[in-house]
Parts: C-alpha cells; sequence; structure tokens
C-alpha cells in the first residue's frame, strides 16, 4: 500500500511539474473568472475593497517570492502562484466594474411616444434597403413634456429614412417611439439589457413619421461609408440577389439582407460562423495578402535575397487587415480577431513562434481590458475556444503532419491537405460544440461534412477574390472578379442547403444548469492548458454532462413577463401547449431553452375553449394541470380563485391578486409579481415547485 501511495505521489508530482510553462495562460483564465464573478454574484464589491484586495495580495506576492528565493520550498511556490492568480482575479473584476462605472449608460424606464432632435452615428440597410436601422447620439427632446428624457443614444428602426439624403453626422428631427431594451423572456435567456448598456444604448423603438434634416454633418465625405455603400450598389448590380446579400455579409458585415431560409439553412448545416466575422475572415484576408506579397516579393531576386520579405509581408497584412476591420464596422468581433490576427503576423516580425498559446492568452487579456463584457458572448468563447484546441492540437499530434507533408513528394501533399481540412473542422467542431450547445441550445450534426466542402470554397475562392474584388474597384476591373466570388457563394448555400435537409441534421439541446455549466468550462480549460495525462480527466464528465441532458423527462410551465402568454410542456409524451400567443423570438427561446423541436406541433388555447391535453385540462375560467402529484392552476378571472384554492398547490393568475387571504396556504404568481419580477420559469424536480424569475 506504501508503495501504490509513493507511486502515486511520484506521479503528481511529475504532473505538476510539466505546468511551469503554461503557467502564464492561467492568467487569462482568472481574470475573465473575475469577470463572470461580477455578472453572476448580487454583490458589488466597493472600490476600496478592491484597492483593499489589490494592496494585499502584492504585499502576499512579495513576501511569498522573497520566501521562495531563499528556501525553495513547493509551499512558497503554491502560494506565491495562488496569490497571482487571486490577484488577476480581482483585475479582471475591476475591468468590468471600471468598465460599467465608466459607460454609465441611461436606460429608458417608461415607454413613450416622443419628438427629438440628435445627430445621426450609424445607418445600417436592412430589407434590402427598404428600412434602416439607425443609431441616434446627443438626444434632445423638443417636446416639453419630453424633457424628462435622460437617453442619450437610441437605435431605431425606420422606414422613413429613404434613399442617400441623410448621412453619418446629419442633425435630424424624428417622431419615434421609444421603449426600454427587453428583458429575458425566460429565465436565463439572452439579456438585451445587458448588453444595451455596454453598447450605450439607452432605448430601442420605431419612427412613426419622416425625418426632418436639420443640418448637415461634418461627416457627409465619410470615406469608409461611402465606400461600403458603393460596395453594396455593385455587388446588388452585378449579382443575383440573395448571393450579393451574402456576399455583403462576408465583406461588410451587414448581414440583414440575408434571407431567412439560407440562414436556417447555414445554421443548420454548421456554417453560420461564415456570416459572421470574426477571426476566420480577418485570418483568410491577412493570411491571402501574405502570401501573395510576399510571393510577389520573392520572384525578385535582388529584393528577395537583401530584404526581409517575410517581415514586410506581415506588415503589409496587418494593414489590409486593419482596413477589413473597419470595413466590416470595427464591432467586438472584428476587432477582437484582428488583435489576434496582428499578434500572430507581429511574432513573424519578431522571429517569434505563431503556433503559441501565450499569444492567445495575451490577446485574451487585452479583450478583456478593453471590453470585458464579452466574455459572456458566445463570439469570445467559440472563436477562443476554437483557435485554442487548434493550437494544442497542432502542437501535439497534428505536428507530425505538418512535418510529413513537407517532407513527402508534392503528389502526396494533397492527401495531406484533405486530411488536415478534416482534422481541423473535426476538432474546431468538437471544441466548440458545448458552447454551441450552451449559447444556442442546437447542435448541427453534419457541420463536419458541410465544412470539409465548403470552407475550400471560402478559402481558396470567395475570400481571395472577394478581397481582390475590393483592390480592383477603384480602376474597374472588379466586374469580372465578382462573378468568381458569386459561384463560391453559390456552392456553398448549395452545400447548406443539402446538408440541411439531411434527416437529423440538427439536434435540439436543453440548457445547461449552473453546476453543468461550471464543469463544462473549467473542463474545457483543463484540457487545453494543462500538460500531462490528466488533462483528460474531466472529458468524459463533460461527455456525461452532455448525453445526459438529453434525457430530460420533466415538466415546465413558461409565463411571459405581462402575463399574456403561458406555455405548458411535458417533455415525457413531447406535448406543448400555448395559452395566448408568443412571437418568433420568444418561441425560439421558451422552445429552445428546453431542447424541443422547433417544428414541434404547438396546441393553442383561447379563453373560453374547453380541452384537454397530456396532463390537465382547460375550461372558460381555469387551465387545471397535474405536476405528478401536485396541483397547478391557471385562473383568467379573479372570480376562480376561491375554488382554485379548494385543491390547487400553486396557483398563476393571469390578473392582479390584491386579497390573498383566501389563500393562506397556497403559493400564488399573479400578473404583479411577472411585472416586478420578469417572465417565470416552473419545473417540479423533487416534490416542490421550483420557481425562477428572469430577473433578479
Amino acid at each position: 500500500m506504501q508503495n501504490k501511495l509513493q507511486f502515486i505521489a511520484a506521479f503528481l508530482m511529475q504532473e505538476i511539474a510539466k505546468q511551469r510553462k503554461s503557467l502564464f495562460l492561467w492568467l487569462p483564465i482568472a481574470m475573465g473568472a473575475g469577470i463572470v464573478t461580477y455578472f453572476t454574484s448580487d454583490v458589488t464589491i466597493a472600490w476600496s475593497g478592491i484597492a483593499i484586495a489589490i494592496l494585499t495580495l502584492g504585499i502576499a506576492i512579495w513576501k511569498s517570492w522573497h520566501h521562495y528565493r531563499a528556501y525553495g520550498t513547493v509551499w512558497g511556490a503554491s502560494f506565491l502562484i495562488l496569490s497571482v492568480g487571486l490577484l488577476f482575479f480581482v483585475f479582471g473584476y475591476a475591468s468590468i466594474q471600471y468598465r460599467t462605472d465608466s459607460l454609465g449608460t441611461s436606460i429608458l424606464e417608461k415607454d413613450s411616444f416622443v419628438t427629438i432632435e440628435a445627430t445621426v452615428e450609424k445607418l445600417v440597410a436592412l430589407e434590402g434597403g427598404k428600412a434602416k436601422r439607425v443609431v441616434l447620439r446627443g438626444i434632445q427632446p423638443i417636446d416639453d413634456r419630453d424633457m424628462s428624457l435622460q437617453v442619450t443614444r437610441v437605435r431605431l428602426k425606420t422606414y422613413h429614412f429613404k434613399g442617400d439624403d441623410w448621412r453619418i453626422g446629419d442633425v435630424v428631427q424624428v417622431k419615434a417611439k421609444l421603449m426600454a431594451p427587453s428583458a429575458p423572456v425566460i429565465p436565463g435567456g439572452f439579456d438585451f439589457r445587458v448588453k444595451a448598456y455596454y453598447d450605450g444604448i439607452g432605448a430601442v423603438g420605431f419612427t412613426t413619421a419622416d425625418a426632418v434634416l436639420i443640418g448637415e454633418g461634418a461627416s457627409k465625405t465619410d470615406h469608409v461609408q461611402s465606400f461600403r455603400d458603393r460596395v453594396r450598389g455593385v455587388l446588388y448590380a452585378i449579382m443575383d440577389p440573395r448571393y450579393a446579400a451574402i456576399a455583403q455579409a462576408l465583406l461588410t458585415g451587414e448581414r440583414d439582407g440575408i434571407t431567412k431560409k439560407d440562414t436556417q439553412n447555414l445554421r443548420t448545416s454548421g456554417l453560420a460562423h461564415l456570416l459572421a466575422i470574426s477571426g476566420l475572415h480577418v485570418g483568410l484576408v491577412a493570411g491571402c495578402v501574405f502570401f501573395f506579397i510576399r510571393l510577389l516579393l520573392v520572384v525578385v531576386p535582388y529584393v528577395a535575397l537583401r530584404y526581409p520579405v517575410k517581415k514586410w509581408a506581415a506588415g503589409v497584412a496587418i494593414a489590409v487587415a486593419f482596413f477589413y476591420m473597419v470595413l466590416a464596422g470595427a464591432t467586438v468581433p472584428t476587432m477582437r480577431a484582428f488583435i489576434m490576427t496582428s499578434l500572430v503576423l507581429l511574432a513573424v516580425i519578431l522571429d517569434r513562434s505563431t503556433l503559441n498559446m501565450r499569444l492567445v492568452a495575451l490577446a485574451a487579456m487585452i479583450v478583456m481590458v478593453t471590453t470585458p463584457e464579452a466574455v459572456m458572448g458566445p463570439s469570445f468563447v467559440l472563436s477562443f475556444a476554437a483557435v485554442s484546441a487548434l493550437i494544442v492540437f497542432y502542437q501535439g499530434v497534428g505536428r507530425q503532419w505538418i512535418v510529413n507533408a513537407n517532407a513527402y513528394k508534392p503528389l502526396w501533399r494533397p492527401i495531406y491537405y484533405v486530411v488536415g481540412v478534416i482534422m481541423t473542422t473535426l476538432v474546431a467542431t468538437v471544441s466548440t460544440a458545448p458552447f454551441s450547445i450552451m449559447f444556442f441550445n442546437q447542435f448541427a450534426v453534419y457541420s463536419v461534412l458541410s465544412n470539409i466542402f465548403a470552407m475550400p470554397l471560402m478559402a481558396f475562392v470567395v475570400m481571395p477574390f472577394g478581397l481582390l474584388s475590393l483592390m480592383m474597384m477603384p480602376v474597374g476591373f472588379d466586374a469580372y472578379i465578382w462573378p468568381l466570388v458569386e459561384w463560391g457563394i453559390q456552392n456553398i448555400t448549395i452545400i447548406a442547403q443539402s446538408v440541411s435537409g439531411y434527416e437529423g441534421a440538427n439536434l435540439s439541446m436543453p440548457s445547461l444548469s449552473v453546476i453543468e455549466t461550471v464543469l463544462i468550462c473549467f473542463g474545457f480549460v483543463w484540457l487545453i492548458v494543462w500538460c500531462g495525462v490528466l488533462r483528460w480527466i474531466f472529458v468524459p464528465i463533460m461527455v456525461a454532462i452532455l448525453l445526459f441532458s438529453q434525457f430530460d423527462q420533466k415538466k415546465y410551465i413558461i409565463v411571459s413577463d405581462d402575463m399574456k402568454s403561458i406555455m405548458i410542456v411535458d417533455k415525457s409524451v413531447n406535448s406543448v401547449f400555448l395559452i395566448g400567443r408568443i412571437n418568433s423570438y420568444t418561441k425560439k427561446q421558451w422552445i429552445g431553452s428546453l431542447g424541443i423541436d422547433m417544428d414541434v406541433d404547438i396546441k393553442k388555447y383561447n379563453v373560453g375553449d374547453n380541452i384537454n391535453f397530456s396532463n390537465g385540462y382547460c375550461d372558460d375560467l381555469m387551465c387545471n394541470i397535474d405536476f405528478n402529484k401536485q396541483h397547478l392552476i391557471i385562473i383568467h378571472a379573479p372570480i376562480a380563485l376561491s375554488k382554485a384554492c379548494e385543491y390547487a398547490d400553486l396557483v398563476i393568475s393571469r390578473t392582479p391578486v390584491h386579497d390573498t387571504k383566501q389563500c393562506p396556504n397556497v403559493k400564488i404568481i399573479d400578473r404583479f409579481d411577472v411585472w416586478r419580477h420578469g417572465a417565470v420559469i416552473i419545473t417540479q424536480p423533487l416534490d416542490e415547485f421550483k420557481i425562477k424569475y428572469s430577473k433578479n
């Protein structure tokens, strides 16, 4: 027994010793944990507490460092590592708290019709140019009744900005209905209020009359916007509108013209990532420029033998990637992709290794300092998960393939390329699958197959020739190149349509619990960062969580925040029953969070109908639902309350309940409850109802 313990102890010490080179990689993880803690905690730490924590940890690091240098003990090293990790945890928490405090976005409290004067900050075409999304800043109320309006930036959808009469920088007067950014329609769902706050948007809405131009702005000659509009005009003039919309999304980041059918096909086939400009697009643009610039310089022997053409090509690639980022709107995902790509090219200039996890860690920390709220979004998580997994793979098993591909004769290289594409797609798909399920409740089963055929078209046809077309636009030669781009996009849509038509192409998955989410995130981080055989220890747990989530057979009740819509779900018999009406977005959120297929047959009930369903019935006054051994009753009018309280364990009243004395032992959720606390979901995991609201 003692020998076994000694063997285990020696093995663990060897594993720990291997982590010396990967300690730096834990720093962005600690920062990310601090940011996540800020968003998930109900308590905000004061700046004085943060300052005390930083000072205390600084002293602890200084003491432990001197102790380790003097004695070299394991405990000293462990305490030093722990102190540094906690310090970066505090840095992460402080970065998001500073970002939150510095923005100070004023959010509209009550919906209202207003007349305002403001400056046009952003214009995005919608519905093929029929409408526009307008961001206005410097809001000034015109009507005395609106003087209490405190918001400074709003986002409006309008059909009243027509043609090119108004541009960015113009001062306009508009009549609009303003609404507060919406709360989550289901607990744990997407919270547009948070996104709007960090985007600086205090209200959303739509215009109700034609806008009046008050004054032309200085940015009437905004060259970037003018070039973006020119690209859009050329695309729709040369290409089929269906493919022009996708080309516009790839080159300028404006995706509103893409048809719903194409969007759904791309999502179901696992190709939706092609539409969102990210590291893939910026990397392809920079890679194409780097390759061709270096090729042009190498063919000139005098230049190639005397100057660092590789570094020159990397510098030009950074400049072009920056232009592409600006053309695409300089959104947070494109800025993050540009930072990552620039760091890789900078490593080329400085003669450093480009296949390095430290670059990924550095890029992550830069993002966490500049836009820490991005940590909570799918773009940040998916992009860094894919890049990290690919680097770890090609530093290990994949490195031998690269060596073999370079060593074998040219005839064998296409085989290694095909295998490389397959394995790259497989690694990226597997590494992002848990997070795709976490954010979107969907998994594209045949995404590997679709990416194998679509990615070569994207990498060697669409993006290179699209970039070349943009460069040729000033001299008018782009008209001869755009058809190649259209051909590539057309074939990508054919692949997406074919794959999405396969049976079971899209797998719906229910939302994960907090514990399941933490285990999957930590398991993935451990897999990426840990060096040694213990890196695989959490993989079985991650797989088990994803598999067992498919066996959810519970019953659910979802209530909207206005009590107008109530959905009753019995997953044991795949039954969905709806009281009231819901829009497509709410339906997607409700159905998706429970892991139910979007095409499920939803039975609808209107007040006054008599209807039976799998676990209950409805009449003109109430709906009686059997939750295992408990009874839940939904009442439509106050007159039914006393009768419901006789045998109900939980009552949902669609109208306000002013007197609860007649139901002293029954839990009641009424119209006021959802007005205060938001949408609610009710489950019964054990013997009692579990009630969760969307607002804290």
